[in-house]
């Protein structure tokens, strides 16, 4: 009698395919899921530095001479990896000279699409699996490589403005066990890439920022996955950054509202937008490390979370809007107009704080593909019902958990910690997940350094410098 074997989704980012090292180990993730008798789904990201690369080449598509370097400096890239891994180098020039035919053309229009965009930009990930499924199968593992534009299909969204729907769409995750059933029967493992899909039309789309995560929570939930796998350089969810906080401490195991909490606000170890898909179908996450695979990790599931404080996080990249009106003339929508102008242009508000005559808000410019594009029509359309100021330098950090409002003397020692600071804003999570301080980019390392001492007792917090006191005057110099 045939045995329906168990499946396990496995995403490998950037850093994890970039070297023949880091191939190696997901070589054994292979051979190891096997012979548990699982079915391994490979999820793979482009080469690190690759979808950076390709963004240049959009950013310079009109100059033809700077244009041919850049995808030069891509095909020494894969062809290093490669040879590497005792291929041939010339393993995915035929992708790059596409590349090359899909700018000249483009340039010969003298319009980049938003569908071109997404096809140059789905490069990246179809040379990195190329590779890979190419020495997977030399080194006598059966696998299988897929297109994820065939497992994938993005909803159809009619009024996305500005083509975001081609670089930031959403997919459905349905269970399908006719796909399930075509995986398993195709060979003992799959390999496929992350961040791409296809629209009901049948052309590339791009997933946006955090879409491999994204591919392989979807993909999990599809293939009704015993449990999703994310591969990175870290082992797991810490209580901060621990590039930038040395003291920070991993934690074993958090709900998925925590890990989705932590990734909206800064940990950028995963997506927020994996988690629902995993857990609406109630797969368990694991975060895992190429560096150390037989480390634990962090597991996120039902119920793992604890109250009170669990994690510091931080980002950059934000907008900062300050809105105002005259405080003294109160009229009813003043938060209406200024919203539906933020939605007419295609802007999530991230962070906000309302007065009566003042609203800030912040836009996570990182998540917001074509967004820079969109911000002086923004600008000029705002204006047309207050009178709005905008900040780019600027960055978050956040105290984040669960209940915390029945947490107040855990907050106590933070707010100590910021005794000498003006920060911009200061937001709280309706869902009693977070505290949030506005600050400077440049200094939102110090804080977050100086807040997890503060809160989890490593040390006396530093002084915080004059430039974070600034913020509050945006005229300062």
């Amino acid at each position: 009698m045939s045995h329906d074997p168990t499946l396990v989704v496995a995403k490998f980012g950037g850093t994890s395919v970039a070297t023949p090292a880091r191939w190696r180990v997901i070589a054994d993730v292979l051979r190891t899921r096997i012979a548990q008798g699982a079915h391994p789904v490979i999820v793979c990201s482009a080469v690190s530095g690759v979808s950076n690369a390709l963004e240049g080449l959009l950013a310079e598509h009109t100059d033809a001479d700077a244009t041919r370097d850049r995808l030069e400096d891509l095909r020494a890239v894969h062809r290093t990896l490669a040879e590497g891994l005792g291929l041939p180098g010339d393993l995915v020039d035929a992708q790059i000279d596409e590349l090359e035919s899909s700018l000249d053309a483009a340039r010969a229009l003298g319009e980049l699409s938003p569908r071109t965009r997404a096809r140059i930009m789905a490069a990246g990930e179809l040379m990195s699996t190329r590779i890979g499924a190419t020495w997977l199968t030399a080194e006598g593992i059966d696998v299988a490589w897929t297109d994820a534009r065939d497992l994938l299909t993005a909803e159809a969204l009619e009024d996305a403005p500005d083509g975001r729907h081609w670089l930031s769409a959403t997919c459905g995750f349905e269970r399908d066990e006719a796909l399930r059933t075509q995986l398993l029967g195709a060979a003992s493992a799959t390999l496929t890439q992350g961040f791409i899909a296809h629209n009901p039309q049948g052309d590339t789309v791009l997933l946006g920022r955090g879409g491999s995560d994204t591919s392989a929570a979807y993909l999990a939930a599809r293939l009704g996955a015993d449990r999703l796998e994310i591969w990175t350089d870290v082992d797991g969810l810490y209580s901060a950054n621990p590039r930038a906080v040395p003291t920070a401490r991993r934690l074993r195991r958090v709900s998925y509202a925590e890990a989705a909490n932590m990734a909206a606000l800064g940990a950028k170890v995963l997506h927020p937008r994996c988690i629902g898909p995993v857990r609406q179908a109630g797969i368990p996450l694991w975060i895992k490390s190429t560096q150390d695979p037989s480390a634990t990790g962090t597991v996120i599931g039902v119920d793992h979370g604890e109250d009170g404080i669990r994690a510091v996080t931080s980002r950059k990249q934000l907008a900062f809007f300050t809105m105002r009106r005259d405080p003294t003339w109160q009229p009813v929508g003043f938060l209406a107009d200024v919203t539906a102008r933020f939605k007419a242009h295609g802007f999530s508000i991230d962070l906000i704080s309302t007065s009566s005559g003042v609203i800030q808000a912040t836009v996570d410019m990182a998540a917001a593909p074509l967004a820079d594009d969109a911000l002086d029509r923004l600008m000029a359309d705002l204006e047309t019902v207050c009178t709005p100021t905008l900040r780019r330098d600027v960055a978050s950090v956040s105290l984040v958990g669960r209940n915390l409002r029945g947490s107040l003397p855990d907050l106590g020692p933070a707010m100590e910690a910021l005794e000498a600071a003006r920060v911009g804003m200061v937001t709280t999570g309706a869902n009693d997940a977070h505290v949030t301080f506005v600050v400077r980019a440049d200094e939102v390392d110090e804080l977050a350094t100086m807040l997890h001492g503060a809160v989890f007792g490593r040390g006396a917090a530093p002084a915080l410098s004059s430039a974070v006191v600034r913020l509050a005057h945006p005229g300062a110099a």
